[in-house]
């Protein structure tokens, strides 16, 4: 039980950092929760800015193909050697390329497969678990809300550290996350 505690606590916190690496260092973009980007294409549409729609779409694309793979790899052990693999993949493209559509497009994915098998609490976005956290603190469930707040305590330090690393070393502020993993 303490392992799994550790690990939702680590996944939290990479969750944080690569929400904000997608979005200091890669264009903006959700690569994470998909809400943003799913959004972001309305607002294209509606400004006839068609060349973003591709843009926005394509995290959300690789979004769906990294919940179909989760289903497929179904052991937690094969969906963190994926994760490593992909992190690993994703400092090594330089800032700029393609817009950084490469980039954000193997977040998703990673995202994806990390949200499908590590449910609850969610690691890679924070509603739901605000959600939880407030229900549990309405009926006086300390405990449980406790272990909440944590992982929104561990995804935002995620995101500062994300902020800080990303700001000093780039694109390959993402390697650091393998550590944990």
């Amino acid at each position: 039980m303490e392992k799994e505690k550790t690990m939702y606590q680590a996944l939290a916190l990479i969750g944080g950092f690569l929400e904000t690496y997608a979005y200091t260092c890669r264009d903006h973009v959700f690569a994470n929760a998909q809400t943003g980007n799913i959004i972001k294409i309305g607002i294209a549409v509606a400004q006839y800015q068609f060349e973003d729609v591709l843009r926005y779409l394509l995290p959300v694309c690789a979004f769906v193909a990294g919940i179909l793979c989760a289903l497929r790899l179904q052991s937690a052990d094969c969906i963190l050697l994926t994760e490593g693999i992909l992190l690993l993949a994703t400092g090594t493209i330089p800032q700029g390329i393609y817009k950084n559509d490469l980039d954000n497009v193997l977040i998703s994915f990673l995202c994806a497969i990390q949200m499908e098998h590590f449910r609850t609490p969610a690691t890679t976005v924070c509603t739901g678990n605000l959600r939880i956290l407030s229900e549990q603190l309405a009926c006086r469930r300390f405990a449980q809300a406790g272990r909440y707040g944590n992982v929104l305590f561990l995804f935002i330090s995620g995101t500062i550290l994300g902020v800080l690393f990303t700001k000093y070393l780039g694109e390959k502020s993402v390697w650091i996350l393998i550590l944990p993993l």
